[in-house]
């Protein structure tokens, strides 16, 4: 008989078809444009041959993404380091971490995409070019008066000199206590702004001015003033009491969020002293509930009239709660259903504006404080509708840390004595596998 006829060789698996996410802003080259004090984010996605053949078990698509400046002397980031690529450089998508780009250069960014099969080895690759916007430059921020009274004096602080191509520009303004500010350290005095000067009422200390300065593509470059602020401390009294709250009561929203932070962190010192100087019990409890009335009608547990629009706005309001309830033997039940109501308004917010360090700390402390409160006074409904909000509150909380979440980045976690917090994105193909540390890293969840 005539010999049989040698098999047909196996299929060849053909190369993955590369594609990246549009990038949200372009040069007029095409290339990406992208700001270096933000996070940055490559996404790829693979064709629908390469995803038939994953689905299929025909093929296991590994990723490798390497960059190159395209700018003399800058070097490029280092993709091997958590520290500038936070979930890896072995998967879909890329994430840079802030500060790991220098303004004004320019780079490509490869992603390396193959699989090894027992129908033979296939490899493909595609290239991105990546341009960093400068920030805001050549302008300083200057305090006045140099020195005032605390929750008295209007303070104003003004940003002068900025320069930038991509006008318009705005302003943030803060303060902080540490020599010529730390970046990280700031206390907000309101969101962003077109107005280049903002005044404030401060508590006592020593006190730096700082400024952010961001052009209309959102490169940001911040400033400290090279003159410190020098506020002296008030001696709370039912009077000066009195004037605070009615002033706050009819300020704009930033205002009133100054006020009452000011007024809380004296409340927190005179307690702290247990020197018996100032405001008894009684009244440092009805101070916190009026505040806490207050920042229930203005801020965002108002309504979403009233939400916070930025970050920057749910950081300074969540530093102000967790400043009031700092004491919770001195909330009075009244104060502790009005604080549930506004930390679980933020961190719902969070969710949409995304959440800072400082904003999941502030608002984990204020947690904390709730589940401290002597809870006895509540009616039984009020005690339904705290429990109801701190529980809410987490998953706000939850949210607003995943919002820009991407697979394999380290867990957030923030955790207090009470409450302890832990979020992290997976890959849902791999989530048989994987494992979260519990919060507070007592043990792990397995998923």
């Amino acid at each position: 008989p005539p010999p049989s006829p040698p098999p047909p060789p196996p299929p060849r698996v053909q190369p993955a078809e590369i594609f990246f996410a549009p990038a949200a802003l372009t040069t007029e080259a095409g290339e990406r444009y992208v700001t270096a004090n933000a996070r940055t984010v490559l996404e790829s996605s693979l064709g629908d041959y390469a995803l038939d053949l994953a689905r299929r078990g025909r093929a296991d698509w590994h990723y490798e993404w390497s960059a190159r400046p395209l700018t003399p002397r800058v070097r490029a980031p280092d993709l091997r380091s958590r520290e500038v690529a936070p979930a890896g450089a072995a998967g879909p998508v890329l994430v840079l971490a802030p500060l790991s780009l220098t303004p004004g250069a320019r780079y490509a960014f490869t992603l390396t995409v193959w699989s090894d099969t027992d129908f033979g080895a296939a490899r493909s690759s595609a290239r991105t070019v990546v341009a960093v916007n400068r920030p805001p430059t050549g302008g300083i921020v200057t305090a006045s008066p140099p020195t005032g009274a605390e929750l008295e004096t209007d303070f104003e602080i003004l940003a002068r000199g900025w320069e930038d191509d991509e006008l318009p520009m705005l302003y943030a303004f803060g303060v902080t206590e540490l020599p010529r500010g730390r970046a990280g350290a700031d206390s907000l005095l309101g969101g962003f702004s077109a107005s280049p000067r903002s005044s404030a009422v401060l508590g006592a200390g020593n006190k730096t001015a700082v400024v952010r300065v961001r052009d209309a593509l959102g490169a940001e470059t911040r400033a400290a003033s090279l003159r410190p602020l020098a506020v002296r401390p008030l001696k709370m009294t039912t009077a000066a009491l009195g004037s605070v709250l009615g002033r706050a009561a009819g300020a704009d929203a930033d205002t009133a969020q100054q006020l009452v932070r000011a007024l809380a962190e004296n409340l927190n010192k005179a307690s702290s002293a247990g020197d018996g100087a100032g405001l008894d019990e009684a009244e440092d409890a009805g101070a916190r509930e009026q505040a806490l009335d207050l920042l229930a009608r203005t801020g965002a547990a108002a309504g979403s009239t009233a939400a916070p629009a930025s970050i920057e706005k749910l950081e300074q309001q969540s530093a102000t709660v967790a400043a009031v309830t700092a004491v919770p033997a001195r909330l009075t039940p009244r104060a502790q259903v009005a604080a549930s109501s506004v930390v679980l308004a933020l961190a719902s917010a969070s969710a949409t504006t995304g959440v800072s360090a400082a904003t999941s700390q502030g608002l984990v402390l204020t947690l904390d404080a709730l589940l401290a409160t002597n809870a006895s006074g509540l009616e039984l409904h009020e005690h339904a509708a705290v429990n109801s909000a701190v529980v809410g509150a987490a998953r706000g909380m939850g949210r607003g840390l995943l919002k820009d979440a991407v697979p394999g980045e380290r867990a957030a976690e923030v955790t207090s004595q009470r409450v302890n917090l832990t979020a992290a994105r997976f890959d849902r193909r791999r989530l048989a596998n994987a494992t979260l540390a519990a919060p507070g890293g007592q043990g792990v969840v397995a998923m």
